[in-house]
């Protein structure tokens, strides 16, 4: 099944680049970006998403890619940067419950079969979704932390929020700039609240692998990613 080519929307006020399968859709799938970049760079992940059936979407974080702010380098200074970065990371993940609507209203999929995949910053954008109720059925955060300073929430506070989101998080051992331990701990924390679904929720850890990971990491993470989606979203 090959994707048709991309096509450039804007969705709830957000630039976003789509992916569609060429045959009926399976889901959707929004996909966050890291730090820095936009969401041209995550075109290779929206086609290996569309070629598995899903409707991918590749969303620009606030303040990035055909939003970028002016001052960018500025907000990125050592006194501002870390506050800059979860003010925005909050800012992106309040557009989700929007950006849901935009995709059932353009009949792209269904509400309960849309989900999302994070890298980096977009990870912190998806577990800040969850926590904010945007009701996702699925989810993939890889290489992101669910605690956020200098806010006034941080989603590893809302643990009633995230079940029964599908969560998959997949964090890199040696990660020198996202340490997996917001994460691993997220996930022991959030076991018990899916006791009755264990299949919903998941952690792994690569060992070794820094926070830009290896080809053969990113490879593996991203097939976890699209069998994640195939299980937890195509048949929600």
């Amino acid at each position: 099944m090959s994707p048709d080519p991309p096509l450039e929307v804007t969705l709830a006020g957000a630039p976003a680049l789509v992916v569609r399968p060429e045959g009926a859709s399976r889901g959707a799938a929004l996909v966050f970006h890291g730090l820095g970049a936009s969401k041209e760079v995550q075109l290779p992940e929206l086609r290996r998403l569309a070629f598995a059936g899903f409707t991918a979407i590749g969303v620009d974080n606030v303040g990035h890619g055909a939003r970028r702010d002016s001052d960018f380098e500025a907000r990125l200074s050592r006194e501002r940067a870390d506050q800059s970065f979860f003010e925005a990371v909050a800012a992106t993940a309040a557009e989700v419950r929007g950006l849901k609507d935009a995709v059932s209203e353009r009949r792209w999929a269904e509400p309960d079969r849309i989900g999302a995949l994070g890298i980096s910053m977009g990870a912190a954008v998806v577990f800040g979704a969850i926590a904010s109720g945007a009701s996702l059925a699925a989810a993939v955060a890889i290489v992101g932390t669910p605690v956020w300073r200098h806010q006034s929430f941080s989603p590893h506070e809302r643990l009633d929020a995230f079940f029964p989101t599908a969560l998959l998080c997949i964090n890199s051992g040696n990660d020198e700039i996202v340490p997996p331990a917001g994460a691993r701990e997220l996930c022991r924390e959030l076991a018990p609240r899916y006791s009755g679904a264990p299949e919903r929720l998941d952690f792994i850890e690569l060992p070794g692998e820094r926070h830009m990971m290896s080809q053969q990491a990113w490879d593996f993470a991203l097939d976890r990613a699209v069998a994640w989606f195939e299980r937890f979203l195509a048949s929600s």
